[in-house]
């Protein structure tokens, strides 16, 4: 049998054609580019780098937001209406499930960051260069981990919103533990509160750091810190496997 299904990656996809998620996506990404360009021609000095950080990150944030809420409320509603018992019931294995509404996602992930890549070239302040090519690449690569850890979360999760809430709070938790370690190093936490320097520590060599990609600085200073690329990529996919052991885990004890 093979690993993958065809039909349940197009049912993905329909849904979220369904859903009309990329006309809301590209109306709110060209309100953010608009209010970045509002916001970047009040600016006293260095407005174009005002203008590409604003976008950057409200357009990275955007991307995550619409992943998230798609990936949600759509295993929510397989549940309520009873898809994902039927779905199950069909001659088809809990991994190749997983697999392919992973799949799914992957392609929901890169047409998104194709969005946003194609929003920078079509404004002045971001050259066309290798840095806003990598940038697009690693918030690609980004967002997949994002999706699957929503998706493990939905399944797991009895509710919409609480899927949400986990999944924005491991997305912030993987942006700021660069700082959360920094923080460790240079203060370190001592007394009866010293557990926690090593609790941060087991967490970061658990989660992935987007703090180390997708870098709004690159987009003005050029790619930085190359060297941890192969290192995060390598720990991303690491990280997802966990995910796809544990969704799978979770989906053959139910009983459906």
């Amino acid at each position: 049998m093979a690993i993958l299904s065809l039909p349940l990656v197009g049912y993905v996809c329909k849904a979220a054609a369904r859903d009309k998620i990329f006309y809301g996506f590209v109306l709110l990404l060209i309100c953010l580019v608009s209010f970045s360009t509002f916001m970047g021609s009040g600016a006293v000095v260095e407005k174009g780098q005002f203008v590409t950080i604003y976008m950057a990150y409200s357009l990275r944030l955007l991307a995550v937001m619409a992943l998230c809420l798609f990936i949600a409320f759509l295993v929510r509603r397989l549940h309520d209406n009873k898809d994902l018992e039927f779905l199950l019931a069909r001659p088809i294995l809990s991994l190749q499930f997983i697999l392919s509404f992973l799949l799914s996602f992957g392609v929901l992930s890169l047409l998104l960051s194709f969005l946003v890549f194609v929003a920078f070239l079509l404004t002045p302040v971001v050259a066309a260069n290798s840095a806003l090519l990598i940038w697009a690449g690693t918030l690609f690569f980004e967002l997949l981990i994002v999706g699957a850890a929503a998706f493990f979360f939905a399944l797991v999760l009895p509710s919409a919103v609480l899927t949400i809430m986990a999944t924005l709070g491991f997305y912030l938790l993987c942006r700021m533990l660069g700082a959360l370690l920094m923080i460790i190093q240079k203060h370190v936490v001592g007394g009866k509160w010293g557990f926690l320097n090593n609790i941060m520590e087991g967490v970061s060599i658990l989660i992935p750091r987007f703090d180390l990609v997708a870098d709004s600085g690159w987009l003005l200073y050029g790619v930085q810190n190359i060297e941890y690329m192969p290192w995060f990529l390598a720990h991303g996919c690491l990280f997802m496997v966990i995910l796809v052991v544990a969704s799978y885990l979770d989906l053959t004890q139910k009983q459906f």
